[in-house]
């Protein structure tokens, strides 16, 4: 079994994770929400042979969470994209554009409940018993954007001042 986690936690509460994988045997594992670089515990997607389901699951805990499913199995030798879109309490997973898993966290299910927990997270890879190829592995951290605020309004008007007379000479460069 081989995982590899980054070191760096670079995905956040809303972030799109998305690569184009290739696989014929073993199980592929899409680590998304993990709090250490340590894979016991992180948040999983699991694509296996000769299988259209695709599982949600916490490496080494829980089982399974939840079980998506495809229109047909992937691991025929051709690259497949993958995209995961983490929310804060939801995960959404898309096969070659087409959607396959839509689950939203419990906070009062006891599989559920260290995902609130991790507000900046590692992501990695994993495979057992097999061979997989990835490519083109992207994460995209979805920052929040500012709310706009109300501009304020002067309560005088602003007296025009004079341009500042420069001190020195510029330097000519030849």
């Amino acid at each position: 079994m081989i995982f590899i986690c980054l070191e760096d936690a670079i995905v956040n509460e809303k972030s799109t994770i998305e690569t184009d994988m290739a696989f014929t045997n073993g199980l592929v594992n899409l680590i998304f929400a993990s709090s250490s670089t340590d894979p016991n515990g992180a948040y999983c997607i699991q694509f296996a042979p000769n299988s259209k389901n695709v599982r949600l699951f916490r490496m080494y805990r829980d089982g399974d969470i939840a079980l998506g499913e495809m229109s047909s199995n992937i691991n025929d030798g051709k690259y497949h994209h993958v995209k995961i879109e983490k929310e804060a309490d939801a995960v959404k997973v898309y096969v070659d554009d087409n959607e396959c898993l839509n689950y939203t966290f419990d906070a009062d299910k006891e599989s559920d409940k260290e995902f609130f927990n991790i507000k900046t997270g590692h992501m990695g890879l994993g495979l057992w018993d097999g061979a997989v190829s990835f490519k083109n592995l992207y994460v995209d951290k979805k920052e929040e954007t500012p709310k706009p605020t109300e501009p304020t309004k002067p309560t005088e008007t602003p007296k025009p001042t004079e341009p500042t007379k420069p001190t020195e000479t510029p330097k000519q460069f030849q």
